[in-house]
């Protein structure tokens, strides 16, 4: 996932009460390095079979123009996303199981199967009323999808159906991830991802819980040939943090979060040693109900970094550089209903130094993301998204959009119809050089359906 961990504290902070309905993929794997996800669980007393499943699956086929290299003309692509997961809840704890592969069938390039494993793990126990323990593990393997054209708004690509975080968080995680910085310039790649956290939550008064999570990751070209076009990066994580509702209105939550990271390999020379770089930082959060309907976030800090091992142009190491530089984040959030018609808004806006995938090298960033959902009865919805990243001292520059009309006739079933644009520059992803700007488009039918608890 791919940047610095100042990303994670913030939208931690920043969505301390995140939507409801809300249905966030998982953060892009390449993020997850420099913005690990430290999943919060609360055990809850077993209510009905101790044994709960889930089954089912997304599907979406898309016809783009995506302007590449290898095929210029107009692509089709279909994505099959299933899942299938076990959650065993105990009296004191539960454990948590899920497989939710992608496959991929595309006229693009001369790769025309690609499949990505995807599976995540969550053990809970509570000690006592005041302390749970928690251990979380996900993995993933296989060709990973780094077309911006595959999702719009907080979606990774490549990592396939929205499913909520295992266990039912303490303290909200935020809504997307941080801002990803530079894509490689291929569309697949053979991709590893690796993470395990462990912590506990505690109970210290009404009101107020502590939080302490520590834990490693790895990410990047699962091979060393891979890793010249996207680097492996690896390294302990760690978060601590305050979680106080101060009033019936008002939530505060201070974070501190760490990271060290070291790259293996870089672009053009997979053997070679890359960069060093260790973040930490300090960001608090507000979050304020204002009337119904009507909610901000407001996140203000400072992250501080060092890093070390940044090759120059001539392939000689940099002297190491440190800094501290600010970091801020808000989130406004304005839902109204009628008797018809609902609607869902949400604005969120991130500042925060972040370490590039590719590079290693931090620079601060700049993310947005409008989402605004419209509810016609309880069957069809409305949905408009989009998102634009830029990275100070960079190319890097991303901004999408999507439209989707969504029919949903049950709870299990939906089907959706709509359209994505992509406009990038600082890689060469889509086909022309990272110094051009790039578009793309792509219209796209998408059939889900789930049986069981969503896990």
């Amino acid at each position: 996932m791919s940047a610095s961990s100042l990303g994670l504290t913030l939208w931690v902070v920043l969505a301390v009460q995140p939507p409801g309905d809300q249905t966030a993929e998982p953060p892009d794997p390449t993020l997850t390095v420099l913005a690990p996800e430290l999943e919060v669980s609360e055990v809850k007393p077993p209510q009905g079979a101790p044994l709960v499943g889930e089954f089912g699956g997304r599907t979406e086929l898309r016809v783009g123009q995506p302007v590449g290299v290898e095929n210029p003309g107009v692509t089709t692509e279909l994505e099959v996303d299933p899942v299938v997961g076990f959650r065993y809840l105990g009296r004191t704890g539960g454990t948590t199981l899920v497989y939710e592969p992608t496959l991929y069938l595309s006229t693009y390039g001369t790769q025309k199967v690609s499949y990505l494993h995807r599976a995540r793990m969550n053990l809970d126990l509570r000690t006592s009323d005041r302390l749970q323990l928690f251990l979380n593990a996900r993995g993933a393997f296989g060709q990973y999808n780094f077309s911006p054209l595959t999702g719009v708004g907080g979606v990774a690509p490549g990592t396939g159906t929205p499913v909520p975080q295992p266990g039912t968080p303490v303290i909200g995680t935020g809504t997307v991830p941080p801002v990803p910085g530079t894509l490689p310039d291929v569309r697949f790649l053979e991709y590893l991802e690796a993470e395990a956290s462990a912590g506990f939550t505690y109970g210290l008064a009404r009101g107020l819980d502590w939080v302490f999570s520590a834990g490693y990751t790895a990410s990047g070209g699962a091979r060393v040939q891979d890793r010249g076009t996207l680097p492996l990066q690896q390294g302990p994580i760690g978060q601590t943090r305050l979680h106080w509702t101060a009033g019936p209105h008002d939530i505060i939550e201070p974070v501190l979060n760490a990271s060290h990271q070291r790259f293996s390999g870089l672009p053009g020379e997979p053997k070679a040693i890359g960069p060093t770089s260790t973040v930490v930082d300090l960001v608090t959060g507000w979050t304020h109900h204002w009337v119904p309907g009507v909610e901000t976030t407001l996140a203000a800090g400072a992250s501080g970094y060092h890093i070390s091992g940044v090759l120059g142009a001539g392939g000689s190491p940099l002297p190491p550089s440190s800094g501290v530089l600010p970091a801020a984040g808000i989130i406004l959030r304005v839902a109204a209903a009628g008797r018809n018609i609902t609607s869902r808004n949400e604005l969120q806006a991130l500042l925060a130094p972040g370490a590039d995938r590719l590079t290693g090298i931090v620079n601060q960033r700049l993310g947005a993301l409008l989402t605004s959902r419209f509810g016609f009865g309880e069957a069809v919805f409305f949905t408009v998204t989009g998102e634009g990243t830029a990275t100070q001292n960079s190319l890097q520059r991303d901004v999408r959009i999507e439209g989707r009309v969504t029919y949903a006739p049950t709870k299990e079933v939906e089907v959706s119809l709509g359209a994505r644009a992509a406009w990038i520059r600082g890689t060469s992803v889509l086909g022309n050089p990272a110094s051009q700007w790039t578009f793309g488009w792509a219209g796209f039918l998408g059939l889900a359906g789930y049986l069981g608890s969503r896990l």
